[in-house]
């Protein structure tokens, strides 16, 4: 006599609703609907042969399997997928409390969410009330084991009751939330660093949206007095995230109207990022650039000009280094930033800088359409029109007639290749006008003209 299978693979749910995924992709629907139909069949096993054996994992597999029933049209298997989900997770806390951890939290907002698809709207409140007071139960007798993916699991709770409407619960999952953030910060702020900042500022805009100023205070605060423990540290834990970080957590403290925090926060973001130029040279990048713009911006925000000029200045300092003294090959999303960063220094007072940051982003165009010809599209016309009315604010014609004939050149080469592509005519008109201000007649009449010649030819393709 033949024995009885023993439980299937705990992974085996997981890896069968994938299947079924690729063979909705391949459009073999009978197959797709197989698979999916044995994961049900061996997660039911596997919770029959245990049922307090709910893991993260097993609860993902079934809210994917019911999104796949409902993807295949079997609206009763979707439903019964999720019911026994909610099953077993109820049976776990009634049985096995010290099993519920924060990797459930995330699965129960799915499954939340999943009958809220449903349309059942009272179970999608069900299970979110489940997760709430499984995670209080569970954090109040084993305090010992706080970490960040209780904080990060209770701030999707949080969403997801007041996705459902429910501000009171979403304000306690919050509360929560902030309780386990502010032990992590006694015991071991060191150990997560930038990141348990990041989410105080998360913690902190969700007290903001939920109507509870008071917190959201006390929430970027907290965070800022982590990233300042950070700085204090020097620079052997610095990094760009924790620049953002306090970059972030200074438009968090303009939101508050709190305007000195703001300022501090955005001091100290600067004081990272000139430790990360002069000393990093590792971290010398575009990102580095990119935030160092940003943060120049967030400067003029708090009325600030002084040191948005330093972050400026920093910030073409890196580009400089990295196009001329490294001559590394940037791509257009650095030729932009050094268009606003030219704009910056415009509003800033600096000419001569925003001279600067316009002929190194002149010349990275000039390289681009050497070198990627085949990545060309109507919006790097747009820029380089930007690029040049910058040059004629800046009393640099020839440098403004050169943008506009790269433009030109891109326009071109498109209505050659690529005559179709979205936003070509509106981009060879944005153009036209720009030859016209320049007065330069004939580029204007070329470029106008086949504007034109090809809207006649998109309007006559339909009929054709």
């Amino acid at each position: 006599m033949a024995e009885e299978p023993g439980p299937p693979v705990p992974s085996a749910p997981q890896a069968l609703v994938a299947l079924s995924g690729r063979f909705s992709g391949l459009e073999d629907s009978a197959k797709a609907f197989e698979a999916a139909s044995v994961a049900h069949t061996l997660s039911r096993r596997l919770l029959g042969a245990r049922p307090d054996a709910m893991s993260p994992s097993l609860l993902n597999a079934l809210v994917s399997l019911s999104s796949r029933f409902l993807a295949l049209g079997d609206a009763q298997e979707a439903v019964a997928a999720a019911d026994d989900a909610l099953g077993a997770i109820t049976t776990l806390v009634e049985v096995r409390p010290q099993g519920f951890g924060p990797g459930l939290v995330d699965g129960l907002v799915r499954l939340s969410d999943q009958f809220s698809v449903l349309g059942d709207p009272d179970k999608a409140r069900q299970v979110a009330i489940l997760a709430l007071d499984a995670s209080r139960a569970q954090l109040a007798a084993r305090p010992e084991e706080y970490g960040p993916d209780w904080a990060n699991g209770l701030i999707h709770l949080s969403s997801q009751f007041s996705a459902l409407d429910d501000g009171e619960r979403a304000l306690e999952a919050t509360i929560l939330a902030f309780g386990v953030c502010r032990k992590l910060v006694e015991i071991r702020s060191e150990v997560f660093g930038g990141g348990l900042a990041g989410w105080l500022v998360g913690l902190s805009a969700r007290f903001s949206a939920l109507g509870d100023e008071r917190r959201a205070v006390e929430a970027a605060a907290l965070a800022l007095n982590v990233c300042h423990g950070l700085v204090m540290r020097g620079p052997q834990v610095f990094e760009t995230s924790l620049a953002d970080g306090l970059m972030q957590l200074s438009a968090r403290f303009s939101a508050l109207r709190h305007d000195k925090l703001a300022s501090r926060a955005a001091t100290n973001s600067l004081l990272v990022y000139r430790s990360l130029r002069e000393g990093l040279p590792e971290a010398l990048g575009t990102s580095l650039a990119g935030g160092l713009l940003q943060l120049s911006a967030r400067f003029s925000a708090i009325k600030d000009p002084t040191n948005g000029s330093v972050a400026a200045a920093l910030a073409l300092d890196v580009y400089r280094e990295l196009l001329i003294v490294r001559g590394e090959p940037l791509g257009q999303g650095s030729a932009k930033k050094l268009i606003r960063l030219s704009a910056r220094f415009w509003t800033l007072g600096d000419h001569r800088k925003a001279r600067e940051a316009s002929d190194l982003a002149l010349g990275l165009y000039d390289d681009l359409l050497d070198t990627r010809s085949r990545a060309l599209k109507p919006s790097q016309s747009n820029w380089l029109v930007g690029l040049s009315r910058q040059f004629s604010a800046l009393g640099e014609g020839g440098r403004a007639l050169e943008a506009a004939a790269l433009a030109q050149t891109v326009c071109r080469r498109l209505a050659e290749e690529q005559p179709d592509v979205p936003g070509l005519i509106s981009a060879l008109r944005n153009l036209s006008a720009r030859f016209r201000a320049l007065g330069h007649p004939a580029e204007q009449a070329e470029v106008a003209t086949c504007a034109q010649s090809l809207e006649r030819s998109q309007t006559r393709a339909p009929g054709s």
